[in-house]
């Protein structure tokens, strides 16, 4: 369904003017809108898009930078296969990649380092979401598993959440084939509503065999970490 706010509006109107713009050209009207207009605000942006808070406060606009439409168009595909509990839902997206609407959850790093110590514990290894993402990927779920189970510091409810979430993760990535190479903290959110952490930026689709740079099955917790900081 199309997302209906002023911003996304006049972005649509612009491309149906001119069908052939692109997203630099795109980019340059934005930033002549964000001059006069308060529904759209710049947050941030990586090597390949920018992200707009729109004034709803409810989505984030990306717009493609130069290679950027591929990452907009693969997370388009991931979200059609995935769902939303795992991944910030996408509302409305460009066929061509040009521009792209999110879901708006908390990415507050706080929130997220909370959330990690209360299923693993303030002294766990897995307390950062890259080496938590790691392990799952070499196989480690059972160790996480227990990790979780002995952590006196919260009760069962919490657990069960936790031990839901490392089961299904792992199988909706495997299925929807999302490359979790580049999954860190700031890739990662907390959706409000549910209290859930999810993923924000889950562009590379159909990249799951791509080479995480760890050679042996049996990776050892230092090779582990390692891997995760470089």
């Amino acid at each position: 369904m199309p997302y209906n706010h002023p911003a996304i509006n006049r972005i649509k109107q612009r491309i149906a003017a001119n069908p052939g713009i692109n997203a630099h050209e795109l980019t340059e009207s934005l930033k002549k809108d964000m001059k006069t207009m308060s529904d759209l605000m710049y947050m941030t942006e990586g090597r390949t898009r920018r992200i707009y808070a729109l004034g709803d406060g409810k989505a984030v606009l990306k717009i493609a930078k130069a290679g950027g439409e591929s990452q907009n168009i693969d997370e388009a595909k991931v979200f059609e296969c995935s769902g939303t509990k795992f991944f910030a839902e996408v509302y409305d997206s460009d066929p061509k990649g040009r521009w792209l609407v999110m879901e708006r959850v908390i990415t507050n790093d706080g929130a997220k380092t909370r959330k990690l110590w209360s299923w693993f514990g303030k002294t766990s290894r897995f307390t950062d979401m890259l080496v938590l993402v790691y392990a799952i990927r070499r196989g480690k779920t059972p160790e996480l598993i227990a990790t979780i189970e002995n952590n006196k510091e919260s009760n069962q409810e919490v657990k069960d959440e936790a031990i839901e979430w490392v089961n299904e993760f792992v199988k909706i990535t495997d299925q929807c084939k999302v490359n979790t190479n580049d999954l860190h903290s700031g890739n990662v959110g907390i959706r409000e509503s549910t209290n859930r952490l999810v993923l924000i930026d889950y562009a590379d689709y159909n990249l799951t065999d791509q080479d995480d740079g760890i050679s042996s099955e049996s990776v050892s917790l230092k090779e582990l970490i390692y891997a995760a900081g470089n």
